[in-house]
C-alpha cells in the first residue's frame, strides 16, 4: 500500500511540473494459481485469482480517480507460455485475462469488466484539489484546508470496535470538526485524495506505560508487541477489537547475568550455550534442528569488503517476564593485525513464549582495531541446519521475484521445517539466495554507514526489530508474514503524558 501511496504522489508531483495528461501502460499482477512459473517479468506476484481481481480494482480505481490520468492500459490480453516468449525473451508469467487457450479467468475477468464499467464515473468525479491537514484535540479531531484548492479526502474514526468512514469535502480555509469521547481511545486516519495518509490518536489521558489501538478494520489475534521509546515494553496481544487498546508495561531492565540459556517456548526451543558466536547457537521446534542466529558486520578496511561474524561471546544476560524473554549478550571478533577488523557489539533478542518468535537487533558496534575501517553493515545470519544437516536445505517460498509477502526462509527438502526472517516498511533488507556453487546466503542487513577509529562506536537512538522465526512446519511463514504486515499498518501507540 505504501508503495501506492509513493507512486501516485510521484505522479501528482510530475503532473503539476509538466501540466499533460498521462495514460499508465503496462501494469499487472501475477498470480501462481495459474499454474504458469511466473519467475521472469515484471508484476507483483500473488497467489490467486481473487487476490489479482483485489489488485487490479484497487490499481485501477486509484488511476481513474487522478484527474490528470486520462487511461490505462492492462498487461495483457493472453497469458505467456511457461517454456518463455522465446530465448532471448523468457517472460512466463500469468498476465492474461485469458489462458493461452483462450479460456477467461472468470473471476479476474468479472472484476475488470466492473472496475472498468464504473472508470468513466470516477474519473469524471476526480479534481485537482489542495491536501487536507488532521489535528487531534481532547474530545475531537479536526480536518483542515490551508491550500488555495478545494481539497477532499476520507476520514475513518474508530472507536472502542466500531468504525465508520466520512467524506470530506473543503473550501480553502474551510474546517471541520468531528466530536469524539473523551473517556476512551480512539484512532482518526485521513486519507487524500492522493493516496496519502495522516493518523492521530486521542481520548483517555494517559498514566503509566505506552498504550497500542487497534487502528484498522479488523480484529487482531496473536500479535507481538514491542515498544523502545522511552522505555522498554513487551506486550502479547491475544485478541484486540477495532478501537480497542491494551496497556504495555514498560520493563525495569535488570537483566541476571548467565553462563547460557534454553528457552523453551510453545513449540520453539532457544539455546545459547554461550561457547560460540551465536546468540542462538540451537534453535529448533518439535524437536526438529532448525539452526543457529548469528550476528555480523560488513566492514570495508583497506578498500576491501568483508562479512564479518561474531566468533565469541563475552557476557550473557537475561530477563524473564510474563509474555517473553529478554536476551543480551555482548558478541565481539578479536581480529588481528592483518585481515578483518575487530569489533564487539552488544545484542538483544526478545523471544515471545506463544509465537516461535524472536524480535532481535543490535544495541551498539564499537571497534576493537588499531585501523580504521567502514562499518557498512550490521547483518543478521539463520544459517541453517535442519535436522542437523544443512545437506537437504534450500531456499523456500514460491521462489518468484517481486514477492507480496516479505518473509524469508529456509527449508528441508525431506523434514520440511521452516527457519528465517522478515522485515517492515524502512527496516532490514532480507534477501535469502542461492549462489551459482549452492550456497545459501541468508542475507538479513540493515545500512549504517559509519567510519570507526580506535575505540569508536556506533550506537544509534532507535531503530527497527528484525523479526526471527523458527517452526517445524515448513508453511508458518505465511502466518509471521501476515502478522508483520498488521503490526506495520494496524497498530497505533499512544506514548505517556
Amino acid at each position: 500500500m505504501r508503495d501506492m501511496v509513493v507512486f501516485i504522489s510521484w505522479r501528482r508531483t510530475y503532473a503539476r511540473r509538466v501540466c499533460e495528461p498521462m495514460i499508465i501502460t503496462e501494469w499487472s499482477f501475477p498470480a501462481l494459481d495459474s499454474g504458469l512459473p511466473c519467475k521472469h517479468g515484471a508484476g507483483m506476484r500473488v497467489d490467486t485469482q481473487e487476490q489479482k481481481a483485489a489488485c487490479y480494482r484497487i490499481f485501477a480505481n486509484s488511476m481513474a480517480g487522478l484527474p490528470f490520468m486520462i487511461g490505462y492500459h492492462y498487461f495483457m490480453w493472453a497469458d505467456e507460455p511457461a517454456q518463455g516468449i522465446s530465448r532471448a525473451f523468457p517472460e512466463d508469467s500469468n498476465y492474461g485475462l485469458v489462458n493461452e487457450k483462450d479460456a477467461p479467468y472468470e473471476v479476474f475477468t468479472r472484476t475488470v469488466a466492473d472496475v472498468n464499467r464504473q472508470a468513466p464515473e470516477r474519473h469524471g468525479q476526480s479534481s485537482f484539489g489542495g491536501l487536507l491537514t488532521l489535528t487531534a484535540g481532547p474530545a475531537q479531531v479536526e480536518v483542515s484546508n490551508s491550500s488555495g484548492l478545494a481539497a477532499c479526502g476520507d476520514l475513518r474514526l474508530t472507536v472502542q470496535g466500531s468504525n465508520r468512514v466520512e467524506e470530506v469535502r473543503l473550501k480553502p480555509a474551510e474546517r471541520r470538526g468531528f466530536a469524539m469521547p473523551s473517556d476512551t481511545t480512539w484512532c482518526a486516519e485521513l486519507q487524500n485524495w492522493d493516496g496519502s495518509k495522516r493518523r492521530v490518536l486521542g481520548g483517555k489521558p494517559l498514566k503509566g506505560g505506552p498504550v497500542v489501538v487497534n487502528v484498522s478494520s479488523q480484529e487482531l489475534a496473536r500479535m507481538p508487541v514491542l515498544v523502545e521509546e522511552p522505555d522498554l515494553a513487551v506486550g502479547f496481544v491475544q485478541k484486540l477489537a477495532p478501537g480497542e487498546s491494551l496497556r504495555l508495561n514498560a520493563l525495569a531492565l535488570k537483566l541476571e547475568p548467565r553462563s547460557q540459556v534454553e528457552l523453551k517456548g510453545v513449540d520453539t526451543t532457544w539455546v545459547c550455550s554461550g561457547k560460540t558466536g551465536a546468540i542462538f547457537d540451537r534453535i529448533e521446534s518439535g524437536g526438529l534442528v532448525l539452526g543457529r542466529l548469528v550476528f555480523a558486520v560488513h566492514q570495508r578496511i583497506k578498500g576491501q569488503d568483508q562479512w564479518v561474524e561474531s566468533s565469541r561471546i563475552t557476557r550473557l544476560a537475561m530477563q524473564t517476564e510474563p509474555q517473553a524473554w529478554v536476551v543480551e549478550a555482548e558478541v565481539e571478533y578479536p581480529g588481528a593485525l592483518e585481515g578483518p577488523a575487530g569489533y564487539r557489539a552488544r545484542v538483544r533478542a526478545v523471544v515471545f513464549k506463544e509465537l516461535r518468535l524472536a524480535l532481535v537487533r543490535p544495541l551498539w558496534v564499537e571497534s576493537l582495531d588499531a585501523r580504521n575501517w567502514q562499518l557498512v553493515e550490521v547483518f543478521w545470519f539463520c544459517r541453517s541446519a535442519i535436522g542437523g544437516s544443512p545437506e537437504d536445505d534450500v531456499v523456500g517460498g514460491p521462489g518468484v521475484p517481486n514477492y507480496y509477502r516479505a518473509a524469508q526462509f529456509i527449508t528441508d527438502t525431506k523434514l520440511g521445517g521452516c527457519f528465517g526472517s522478515l522485515h517492515q516498511q524502512d527496516g532490514w533488507q532480507v534477501t535469502f539466495w542461492t549462489d551459482p556453487q549452492g550456497a545459501i546466503h541468508p542475507d538479513s542487513r540493515l545500512a549504517v554507514d559509519q567510519p570507526m577509529t580506535p575505540n569508536r562506536r556506533w550506537q544509534p537512538a532507535a531503530m527497527p526489530y528484525l523479526w526471527v522465526f523458527g517452526a517445524s512446519q515448513a508453511d508458518v511463514w505465511k502466518e509471521f508474514s501476515k502478522l508483520s504486515q498488521q503490526a506495520g499498518q494496524a497498530l497505533g501507540l499512544f506514548q505517556p503524558r
